[in-house]
């Protein structure tokens, strides 16, 4: 315990020590990302708040039934969101970070480094998630004037709710590199990451939650619509365990909300004693299988790399640095992983765009000045990460490659 300790306060020590010593303009940064942020979590709060107030003006009920499946499917949502972050971060946390080696080397326990990076995981994957869900239920409580123990309870289950995929997600990564060597990881990423989109896809595809745009409809035909939006909310689901909780708190229930919460923690309980038990007994040889895989030499591949960039119609450095960007974005998990987020995103995107009124001239106009705002600023963020995806990887290392260039040039 002291020794999982002492590396939890190495890593904030580390995190506080980059706030250190900014000028102006390296303060900037942190400053409009605390801004923006800010911004949104305002916005955040103001669309769910409104979401609730008109599904609660519904008539005959229906937007009681609305607003628990509206809670369900955000907790879906933000489970499958953590649980797929958290496959991507810990592999890259616990068996490809550069300071695993260091670690190893010391008189440290193994369920210590395990504890340790757990909770590095856990973090970097379910912070914004949190923080930019709490306003979503904060709207909530805030709609029905429930009182303050209501988000000290939202925090208390809210915990064990992150930690649940984060375990599983981290369990089924120490499997997998224990039974599969490095250079096929990504084969499984692949899979696993289409099967994701896949799955985003044909849900929203046959949600067809645009038919009743324009039209009037009557209230059977809104109650057959309620029923076919249902959300899975089977028994063994922690989504449905804390969607009870809260709902019934919200009602005015105690023994009920505080039952699920019970559950909750009792499985996360669970799954933290397995996570600790399996990585005590293959962890360290998985991570042992990572090193000898890095090191191998890698075997003579054919010329048809080496054709394909001879015949572009770049000059000798240029053809140089973009081999060396391909090798290493494919070399790195991080980088071609969260395109299959990327590509997610876009098809939804696409499909709400597909599915708008656009018949009103004043919509219309609205989703064409936003959209090229919106795709400015994500082009601004995909080139930043992949098309300059060497200085994104390599960090202050690239100074040599800038400066070989430079001198070859001049």
């Amino acid at each position: 315990m002291m020794q999982g300790s002492f590396l939890l306060k190495y890593r904030l020590k580390a995190f506080a020590n980059g706030f250190k010593g900014l000028g102006f303009k390296k303060a900037m940064r942190p400053i409009s990302i605390l801004t923006l942020g800010t911004l949104f979590v305002i916005g955040d709060y103001w669309f769910f708040h409104r979401v609730i107030v008109y599904l609660d003006g519904l008539p005959s009920r229906v937007g009681d039934e609305l607003i628990v499946q509206l809670i369900n499917l955000v907790f879906i949502t933000l489970f499958m969101m953590v649980l797929f972050s958290c496959l991507i971060v810990s592999l890259s946390v616990y068996y490809l970070s550069r300071d695993l080696e260091l670690l190893h080397s010391l008189p440290i326990s193994i369920s210590s480094i395990v504890t340790a990076r757990y909770f590095q995981c856990m973090a970097n994957s379910s912070w914004m998630v949190l923080l930019f869900s709490l306003p979503m239920f904060t709207a909530y409580g805030s709609y029905f004037k429930v009182s303050w123990d209501y988000y000290l309870y939202l925090l208390f289950s809210m915990v064990p709710f992150l930690a649940i995929p984060c375990l599983v997600a981290i369990l089924a990564i120490m499997v997998l590199m224990k039974l599969y060597p490095t250079h096929k990881t990504h084969q499984i990423m692949t899979f696993m990451g289409l099967f994701f989109l896949v799955g985003v896809v044909v849900y929203l595809r046959f949600l067809s939650q645009d038919k009743f745009f324009g039209q009037d409809v009557s209230d059977e035909q809104i109650m057959a619509f309620v029923a076919s939006l249902k959300a899975p909310d089977y028994p063994f689901l922690p989504s449905n365990w804390i969607t009870r909780g809260l709902t019934g708190w919200i009602e005015g229930k105690r023994e009920m909300p505080f039952m699920q919460t019970l559950i909750l923690w009792g499985v996360a309980g669970g799954l933290f004693i397995l996570h600790l038990w399996v990585g005590s007994r293959i962890y360290f040889q998985g991570w042992c299988l990572v090193q000898e895989v890095r090191s191998t030499p890698l075997a003579a591949r054919g010329t048809k790399r080496k054709t394909f960039f001879q015949n572009l119609p770049l000059s000798a450095p240029g053809k140089a640095l973009l081999n060396k960007d391909l090798k290493i974005f494919i070399r790195d998990p991080e980088q071609w992983s969260q395109l299959f987020i990327l590509f997610a995103l876009m098809c939804v995107y696409i499909f709400n765009i597909m599915h708008l009124p656009l018949d009103n001239i004043v919509l219309r106009e609205v989703v064409s000045v936003l959209n090229v705002g919106l795709v400015g600023f994500v082009m601004a963020a995909l080139i930043s990460r992949f098309v300059f995806s060497s200085p994104s990887v390599e960090g202050k290392n690239f100074w040599r490659t800038d400066t070989y260039c430079s001198l070859g040039t001049r």
